[in-house]
């Protein structure tokens, strides 16, 4: 797996970290406001909050799983090429946990783009249809069959970390049974 989900979460991290995303939009109000007394910040710093959390993320991940005293790389999106490199003679369950990551922070990224639709490639854990939906106000992906339920009763409901286990595991289960 590794490479072409690595690549994917670093055009998805490069596009999030251009300069033209960093500027704060401009939201519909939720009702009457006042206007504030200072000036809002030049720069979206959620923005700025989620790619440090991410890259950070990924490099605490990777120096816990080997011990590396290569440099950090300048850039964000390089993070995942760095990580791999430096995972890549690390036993299998590290790999396995590295590309877990990896193709969770996509997941996340592709829905900060915009990219809601990511969920649909992904098959309900529960169920196996191939119904997921994501839901903003939970923030996971809801599964919209019908007869797939909780233990509540509600749909079940399932989060980006999940479905990454999910794939990379299933993944897994393939290359090992094709051999």
């Amino acid at each position: 797996m590794g490479i072409n989900q690595a690549d994917a979460a670093a055009r998805a991290l490069r596009m999030l970290d251009h300069p033209d995303m960093r500027i704060p939009g401009r939201r519909p109000s939720d009702g009457i406001r006042t206007t504030g007394s200072t000036p809002a910040a030049p720069l979206d710093i959620s923005l700025v909050d989620y790619l440090s959390t991410q890259v950070d993320e990924m490099i605490e991940h990777t120096r816990a799983a080997v011990d590396t005293t290569t440099p950090v790389p300048a850039r964000p999106h390089q993070v995942y090429d760095w990580a791999l490199k430096n995972t890549e003679g690390a036993s299998h369950a590290v790999q396995v946990e590295r590309d877990i990551l990896i193709e969770r922070q996509g997941l996340e990224h592709a829905i900060r783009l915009g990219d809601i639709n990511v969920v649909r490639r992904h098959p309900c854990p529960a169920c196996g249809s191939w119904s997921l939906m994501w839901d903003t106000s939970s923030t996971k992906a809801r599964c919209t069959d019908r007869g797939c339920k909780d233990d509540r009763g509600l749909a079940s409901t399932w989060t980006l970390g999940r479905l990454a286990a999910q794939k990379i595991r299933g993944t897994e289960i393939w290359r090992r049974n094709a051999t």
